[in-house]
């Protein structure tokens, strides 16, 4: 049978490999984001689109292991559902909160995007460039560049809330 202290390690262990592949994206994202606005060769976009896509889902998958693995710390210390929305530890239900909407953020606006950019490099990989690739192309930027700092807001108010704990 395994004991208390290593399941509340074990699930902390996972909530700082959730947090580090979380990070990591959002440092790495919006960097290959200028990359792939920046390119002008078709070749290099579609490499850099199909890294962005498979950040995109390590980053959803990040986003729900911390979002359970959260829920499982808060198990293990006691804390339930019904108190993490009221009391002192109000913070803990305002950061599961903005989890899911981080993480809905990712699954609604970000999908959305990739099957844009998904349909336009799949042609291009197979040598059939449409003609209004650039403009659809072009169309998803300012939404990207919006989705990165929505998400790295949301990340820096969680951030201080779990450093500060008001």
């Amino acid at each position: 049978m395994l004991s208390g202290s290593f399941i509340q390690g074990l699930w902390m262990f996972l909530h700082i490999v959730g947090f580090g592949a979380v990070f990591a994206g959002m440092l790495a994202g919006p960097m290959l984001e200028r990359q792939f606005q920046g390119s002008t060769d078709w070749n290099s976009r579609a490499k850099i689109g199909m890294v962005l896509m498979r950040l995109s889902l390590v980053g959803r998958l990040a986003m729900l292991l911390l979002l359970v693995s959260g829920i499982g710390n808060m198990v293990n210390y006691g804390f339930t559902m019904a108190n993490a929305f009221s009391g002192d530890a109000w913070w803990l239900g305002v950061k599961i909160v903005l989890w899911a909407v981080m993480l809905a953020n990712g699954q609604i606006f970000a999908m959305k995007m990739q099957h844009v950019r998904g349909g336009i490099l799949q042609k291009v990989l197979a040598g059939n460039v449409p003609p209004d690739a650039e403009a659809a192309l072009k169309s998803t930027y300012g939404g990207a560049n919006m989705y990165f700092r929505m998400q790295g807001f949301f990340l820096l108010v969680i951030v201080v809330m779990a450093i500060f704990r008001p």
